[in-house]
């Protein structure tokens, strides 16, 4: 039987992203006020430059992670701005090592991939990508999700995954 389950988790935009968007909005507004001073005739074309500039700076701001479960391989994407999807990594459960209740400050090793909001009710799950390498991944799936992915887990790590 074949089994496919899919999760988007958004990120939630905190202080300094905001602040970060205004800044790049308030430079896209004095440089074209600058601008429309000294150079008149330019200063339509390069103001709309900006602003679209602005636009798709601010935009990317804007993050989801797709987890997708096929048949025992996790895929997780990141989605920038509802239009650029990147695959971050591929994973089989079955390779998983593995998984713990994720905790702010935890030190997870070298190469982690963290796939949700800091303060989400998140695990964090350690494997091997395709290449052999160590990775320490953190998400935060729903109860569909957990379900779905704990078949295809080893014997030992299915009894303690996901446990509260």
């Amino acid at each position: 039987m074949d089994t496919y389950k899919e999760q988007i988790v958004k990120i939630r935009r905190t202080g300094a992203s905001f602040m970060l968007s205004t800044l790049v909005w308030f430079c896209a507004m004095a440089i074209t006020a600058v601008l429309i001073l000294l150079i008149a005739k330019l200063a339509v074309i390069i103001a709309f430059l900006l602003f679209y500039g602005a636009m798709y700076i601010t935009q990317r701001f804007n993050i989801e992670y797709e987890y997708i479960l096929t048949n025992g391989e996790l895929d997780v994407d990141k989605i920038l701005a509802q239009r650029s999807r990147s695959r971050l990594f591929t994973i089989k459960c079955a390779d998983i090592e593995a998984i713990g209740r994720y905790q702010k400050g935890m030190k997870l090793g070298e190469q982690v991939y963290m796939c949700c909001n800091a303060d989400d009710e998140a695990y964090y799950m350690r494997a091997r990508d395709k290449k052999g390498k160590p990775i320490c991944i953190v998400i935060a799936p729903d109860e569909k999700m957990k379900q779905a992915i704990k078949p295809y887990l080893s014997r030992i790590i299915q009894r303690e995954a996901f446990e509260k």
